[in-house]
């Protein structure tokens, strides 16, 4: 880019020359004329607002443009034109010079303002570069580091949007936002979304940075391509469980695990690499922990409707990681069969339905044949008393390993890459 900039550069001041060797061959009024600017100065300022430059550069290439003016009469000069005399020549090509003023102010104008986008779109290390999409508390941006040569995405909440709530509600969303950035940046499963960085930039903004995965949720995978096969099921889940196992140890609840905040990706070689997203709701489990975690008011039922425990609704116990189970099993459910395990019009009638109703097995609902085992599985993680679920995200795991050896035909990386090749190609 800077060498075709240069190009344009050079062709404004050669194309200065060429009008003035034009225009000045014609011949000049024989009397005093009031003056204004030449063509050549026209052309310079246009050109400058065009094509901005730097200041100081703008200034240097503006001076040569209308220097050709004047230098365009001295070549014709030579080649038999009259010479005229100096009060007329002045006349002639003075304003030129108030062209190169107002092309600088223009182009110190113009040039402020690109650093002020600039700088707008700067955050720490990282350069926003295209907008990914935007919820209720936030935007996610792609990012470019401004050393490394490694994409990004980063969260963030700006102050436009905290000054639309009042004080309370946005006290709520930056500690929300803070415990997602703080409890993420704990965790050390290759299944959890990396954090890179955490702050606030100059004018308020809040913000994060974590890895740019390339992929797609469990949610859009369901809506764009089905449901999924049994042994792929298998594979995604016992990896969110990894996750959550990781999450659970240091006394962490997710408390909003969804298709949406489970990612199936490309991770260097390997294909359908889930990474658990989105611990903005995280509360600890530990009882000591539990009054200083609490991030929303008395009341409030804190979760994704179609995915929440029936323990964080009733609240009739301490809330533990069991409740990210029971959210997995709706995950599962929601994978082999397209459908939410309760399909209610109302977001109440649908929490209530978890707190109060049995579900329909999957394979009542699925269109499909579920293994047994699997089915089973998934019944367990959703029952409604906890103590009847498994004990822990990685007893789950196990459960699902062991029910995945029963499958005739396993979920293979080769399979996996067939698939994404096939329907998800690399950008």
């Amino acid at each position: 880019p800077a060498t075709v900039l240069d190009v344009g550069y050079a062709f404004q001041v050669l194309a200065a020359l060429h009008i003035g060797m034009v225009v000045n061959r014609y011949p000049w009024p024989e009397e005093m004329w009031v003056p204004g600017w030449s063509p050549v100065a026209v052309w310079t300022m246009v050109f400058t607002v065009a094509v901005p430059a730097r200041p100081a550069k703008a200034l240097i290439i503006n001076l040569l443009a209308v220097a050709m003016d004047p230098l365009s009469l001295l070549l014709l000069i030579e080649r038999g034109k009259p010479v005229p005399s100096f009060e007329m020549a002045l006349f002639r090509f003075a304003p030129g010079i108030g062209a190169v003023l107002l092309g600088l102010i223009a182009t110190m104008v113009i040039h402020g303002l690109g650093r002020q986008v600039r700088e707008a779109s700067q955050l720490g290390s990282y350069r926003l570069v295209e907008k990914l999409g935007a919820g209720s508390f936030g935007e996610v941006w792609r990012a470019q580091h401004r050393m490394l040569r490694r994409p990004a995405a980063v969260k963030l909440i700006s102050p436009a949007s905290l000054g639309e709530r009042d004080a309370s509600a946005a006290r709520t969303i930056i500690r929300r936002f803070e415990r997602e950035a703080q409890a993420t940046s704990q965790l050390c499963s290759p299944h959890t979304v990396d954090l890179y960085d955490f702050g606030v930039s100059p004018d308020g903004t809040f913000f994060y940075v974590m890895e740019l995965l390339d992929g797609i949720d469990l949610q859009r995978l369901v809506e764009r391509f089905g449901p999924v096969e049994p042994e792929r099921v298998i594979h995604l889940l016992c990896q969110a469980c990894h996750s959550l196992h990781d999450a659970h140890v240091q006394g962490l609840v997710h408390r909003d695990v969804k298709p949406a905040n489970l990612f199936a990706c490309r991770n260097g070689f390997e294909y359908d690499f889930v990474k658990v997203l989105d611990f903005g709701l995280v509360k600890s489990s530990r009882q000591e922990d539990a009054g200083a975690t609490k991030l929303s008011a008395d009341g409030t039922i804190q979760g994704t409707p179609a995915y929440i425990a029936p323990e964080m609704i009733l609240e009739k116990r301490q809330v533990d990681g069991r409740a990210d189970l029971y959210s997995l099993g709706c995950v599962g459910y929601w994978l082999l069969t397209g459908k939410l395990v309760f399909e209610e019009d109302l977001p109440m009638r649908m929490v209530l339905a978890h707190a109060k109703h049995e579900p329909v097995v999957p394979s009542k609902r699925a269109g499909i044949d579920v293994p047994a085992e699997l089915e089973s599985i998934i019944m367990k993680c959703l029952s409604k008393d906890p103590e009847a679920r498994p004990a822990s995200a990685w007893e789950l795991r196990e459960m699902l390993q062991i029910a995945g050896r029963t499958l005739a035909r396993p979920w293979t990386q080769e399979r996996a890459r067939r698939w994404w090749e096939q329907n998800l190609r690399a950008p």
